[in-house]
């Protein structure tokens, strides 16, 4: 890892709840950058939501509460509700 990675992850405080929050800079898709760094990059061109298991709503940026449109279609079917995010 290298110092700007070590740098932007300083700046990420992980709770108990799995929710993550940015401590750092404004001005960035912090979201798309995180699922980046830990190798999940999050589709380009579709809409993203998050997640109903995320507890901290819209000041969580864990991409792992973040799902495409297709995941928050098959949720919102199955009675679960989620929140659009900008992506």
């Amino acid at each position: 890892m290298d110092a700007i990675e070590r740098a932007i992850w300083n700046d990420v405080e992980m709770h108990k709840s799995g929710c993550w929050t940015w401590k750092g800079f404004a001005g960035c898709n912090i979201i798309r950058l995180l699922a980046e760094l830990s190798g999940k990059p999050l589709p380009i061109g579709m809409k993203l939501y998050r997640m109903s298991e995320c507890a901290m709503g819209k000041d969580c940026v864990n991409p792992d509460h973040v799902g495409t449109g297709r995941q928050w279609r098959r949720r919102v079917q199955s009675g679960e509700g989620d929140e659009e995010v900008d992506g």
